[in-house]
Order: C-alpha cells, then sequence, then structure tokens
C-alpha cells in the first residue's frame, strides 16, 4: 500500500470511508471506532461519518481513545470471548 501524500490523501480517506460504510450496511453496527495518526483522525471521522449517513445511516462514527494499546486490547477481548465461547470450529 503506497503512503499517504498530499496527492492521494483524499482518494484513500474516500477509499476508506467508502468501504466503512460498506461494511456498516452488512453488519448494522450501533458505533463504528476509527483509528487513525492524529493529523488524520478528525479528517477521517468526519469524513466516514458522512457517507455511512448516505450508505447505511445509523452507526455514530468515533475516534478511539484507546491510543496506541487498542489493538492489543481487542486482540484480548477476542481471545477471552473465543475462550470462553469454545473456539472457531464447528
Amino acid at each position: 500500500m503506497p503512503g499517504l501524500t498530499a496527492e492521494n490523501a483524499t482518494q484513500m480517506l474516500e477509499t476508506v470511508a467508502g468501504l466503512v460504510a460498506d461494511a456498516s450496511a452488512l453488519l448494522d453496527p450501533a458505533i463504528v471506532v476509527l483509528d487513525a495518526d492524529d493529523a488524520h483522525v478528525g479528517r477521517l471521522v468526519t469524513l466516514v461519518q458522512s457517507v455511512v449517513d448516505e450508505v447505511a445511516p445509523g452507526p455514530r462514527v468515533v475516534a478511539s481513545e484507546l491510543g496506541e494499546d487498542g489493538p492489543l486490547i481487542g486482540a484480548v477481548l477476542m481471545a477471552e470471548t473465543v475462550a470462553y465461547e469454545g473456539g472457531f470450529g464447528p
């Protein structure tokens, strides 16, 4: 994936917004949490919220407040759920 430059920033943000909106239409979440570099997260949240409102109104789009530990916290919570429910197998 190419790096974020001034030339492709808008296109990449619109692509991400479209993907999140499509996933929201399919999964019907109450909230969509985004994590991005501080320099881009505000613009990303605003753009994604506007696209989601057009494609699948309902979910609220917010910036993550977990910081750098967010992915680790999510992985631990998922592991706890899988362990409790007995795994992914049939």
